[in-house]
């Protein structure tokens, strides 16, 4: 995508419980905050989806955020230039709509 902007079509490629999803393999740019938005054209799903954010290289994430399909957060985290993001599911898997990260300089 572009420096600041990833989208994960989540229809294409589901984030699930087992395992994280790469959302981008190295930052190129570092950032001191960032928005995390689930969007379904489709509307809401049934029940609460929940996803969490981690930042790390494969094997090795640490989990900073949680989102859930009810909101989009945006907050304060310091993510370093090539830093590896990813995002897994909490609860069951998700299938359908957007998942959308902004790093904002």
């Amino acid at each position: 995508m572009s420096d600041y902007f990833y989208i994960i079509d989540c229809a294409s490629t589901n984030i699930t419980t087992s395992s994280y999803v790469e959302i981008v393999a190295s930052t190129s740019v570092s950032t001191s905050r960032i928005q995390f938005v689930y969007f379904n054209p489709a509307g809401m799903a049934s029940g609460l989806l929940l996803a969490k954010l981690a930042m790390g290289a494969e094997g090795d994430e640490e989990d900073f955020c949680v989102c859930s399909q009810q909101n989009a957060i945006a907050f304060n985290v310091f993510i370093y230039q090539n830093i590896r993001l990813s995002v897994k599911a909490i609860g069951s898997n998700i299938t359908s709509g957007y998942l959308i990260l902004c790093l904002l300089p």
